[in-house]
């Protein structure tokens, strides 16, 4: 059946949510264990299984590479290596994410020549580039989503940092946002922060911390505040005074690409990303820290973010397209209208195409039914499914919002 039910691996990371999984899931956490990530795709560090039949399992990155052009279909098997480029994700954030970037692909590809070089281990604490690939990503909010992305203007950051007092601190910091290159005046401003002394940094961070308990009623203050709570003497806690706060409402997206500073501070996402573990870290985190390597794959600049609403389709499919070759994302609702009869479409059931690319299936809030041919696999509420591109077309019905991630057309880097 090119249709093949997914077994998923949990990452329990310390800043994920104790609930918000297991409730997606509908599973038990009786070890009240934080469940932050699952993943859905063929990276290697956790790969998901398919299920050949009952009882029989493998992992997907080894059923793809049986018979890539079959699997991926030709185009993106020559195109991406016979490898799955994407990775797709339940996000479950409670306390912050590091702050950090991610490569170009020419960037992933030297910097991990470069330690493979160095004879710096895969697995090793100090290790920055685990693979040669990039990874742009894409989080869609399934509830209220708050993030820090992109550097925010520099007459902003100016005003905010104003705020501190502080003036002996912060003499660099201000030399930096003076500088008429702007690129270099937010490389130089991000150096002096990173670079201040311990003592002069918790002095920064206390002041800080007062002036936000007062203010903390707005949003701005209010995460600085958390963020001193719950990341003691780590200076990335003033990190949104020069980064743009986000605020994302259930369903609204945001596409982040290579070399932008970035974290997600709380609240469940899905989340769609080229299939990478290359993560370069600034701050909010007891991981490997590179501040030399992160400033050198940054883009110094002032982003002005923009809010993915997804494109409408027809009546029960959205789509979420992006900018690059990886990856888009689809939600589809059901129950669903009777598919177009010269499709072959069952009485209420939805036909889609594969377009000749693979994609993965997650149901959520309900279940799906996955028709091909006289075949039903039944998924109930967080299960998901690996569609093989030479299926062609199939129907789904039911009762879910179906995400539906897919490769997508080709494109620049991100």
């Amino acid at each position: 059946m090119p249709i093949l039910r997914l077994q998923n691996e949990i990452q329990r990371y310390p800043w994920g949510s104790l609930d918000a999984i297991p409730r997606l899931l509908r599973l038990s956490n009786r070890s009240r264990e934080p469940m932050a990530e699952l993943w859905m795709g063929a990276h290697p560090k956790a790969p998901s299984r398919v299920e050949i039949d009952s009882g029989t399992h493998q992992a997907l990155g080894e059923f793809i590479a049986q018979d890539p052009e079959r699997v991926l279909g030709p185009e993106p098997a020559r195109r991406f290596n016979g490898r799955l480029p994407f990775l797709f994700k339940i996000l479950a954030v409670h306390t912050s994410l590091s702050i950090q970037a991610h490569p170009t692909r020419e960037q992933a590809r030297e910097g991990y020549e470069r330690e493979e070089r160095a004879g710096i281990p895969i697995d090793a604490f100090e290790r920055n580039y685990r693979d040669k690939n990039s990874k742009p990503e894409m989080i869609v909010a399934m509830g209220e989503f708050w993030a820090l992305r992109g550097f925010r203007p520099l007459q902003q950051i100016r005003e905010l940092l104003s705020i501190l007092g502080c003036p002996e601190i912060l003499a660099g910091a201000f030399e930096a946002l003076g500088r008429d290159d702007e690129a270099d005046a937010y490389d130089a401003l991000l150096q002096a922060l990173l670079d201040l002394p311990a003592e002069q940094a918790d002095t920064l961070l206390r002041t800080a911390d007062q002036i936000a308990q007062v203010k903390r009623r707005e949003p701005l203050w209010y995460w600085v505040h958390e963020l001193s709570r719950s990341f003691p003497r780590d200076l990335g806690a003033i990190a949104p005074l020069y980064l743009n706060l986000i605020k994302l409402r259930p369903g609204e997206a945001m596409f982040l690409p290579a070399g932008e500073l970035h974290a997600y501070l709380r609240g469940s996402a899905i989340e769609i990303q080229g299939s990478s573990d290359n993560v370069l870290r600034g701050g909010l985190t007891s991981k490997h820290i590179d501040r030399d390597e992160l400033r050198r794959i940054l883009r110094f600049e002032s982003t002005e973010v923009q809010i993915i609403d997804p494109e409408v389709v027809d009546r029960t499919a959205r789509v979420y397209r992006t900018p690059v070759e990886e990856f888009e994302l689809w939600r589809h609702n059901t129950p669903s209208l009777p598919a177009p009869k010269h499709l072959g479409g069952e009485p209420g059931a939805v036909t889609l195409e594969t377009g000749n690319t693979p994609e993965i299936l997650l149901s959520l809030d309900g279940y799906s039914d996955l028709r091909f041919e006289d075949r039903v696999l039944r998924l109930e509420p967080g299960e998901s499914a690996f569609v093989t591109a030479d299926t062609e077309r199939y129907s789904v019905s039911g009762s879910a919002v179906l995400y539906r991630a897919r490769v997508g057309n080709p494109a620049g880097d991100a």
